[in-house]
């Protein structure tokens, strides 16, 4: 009797289990949308069973705001930022196109001055990094050819102050070549 009541209670509790206790699936299907299941999944991107249901829902992306934006009319830029968060932000396809509609109807000819704006600008600032540059490297090759210059003062000074043999015109020579290498040099 206690193994027959042993046996129903176990019989019992695995059907309870079963009943109650079914997991719940995380899948991912080809096209990288993410669903919930009852069933294991059909595919290799099982991500195993989930005791609870997940809170967050897709949200997607936003891409970066166009760098033109800043100098298009306030109306252009609104329509272009509402274009572009809009799917974010949960508007329904129609109201973005009807969006993008007025955005070329209204705002090409706009675009166009901001986005050549832009480009002058970009072209502008390369302009001048090229310059700056090549203003550097001269400023280095006239700093090299100075050093140069400086160095073989010193050596021309170092050799005459070597000699012993100097008459009084070379010994004058001397003082005003190292005058000269002090005001240039040091």
């Amino acid at each position: 009797m206690k193994i027959k009541f042993f046996l129903t209670l176990c019989v019992l509790t695995s059907t309870c289990l079963v009943a109650f206790g079914q997991a719940r699936y995380s899948c991912t299907a080809r096209n990288g949308v993410t669903y919930m299941s009852e069933r294991a999944c059909p595919s290799i991107s099982v991500y195993g069973p989930m005791t609870e249901r997940p809170t967050n829902t897709y949200i997607p992306k936003m891409g970066e705001a166009q760098e033109h934006l800043q100098y298009q009319s306030s109306r252009c830029s609104s329509l272009s930022e509402g274009i572009r968060t809009g799917p974010a932000r949960g508007v329904k396809y129609d109201v973005t196109a009807e969006l993008q509609r007025n955005y070329q109807r209204d705002c090409a000819e706009d675009e166009r001055e901001a986005r050549s704006k832009v480009s002058n600008l970009r072209r502008e600032a390369a302009v001048e990094k090229k310059t700056s540059q090549q203003v550097a490297a001269m400023d280095q090759q006239k700093m090299q050819a100075r050093q140069q210059q400086c160095d073989e003062s010193k050596r021309i000074i170092f050799n005459k102050k070597k000699r012993t043999d100097l008459s009084e015109g070379e010994q004058q020579e001397l003082q005003r070549f190292m005058q000269n290498f002090k005001e240039r040099c040091e």
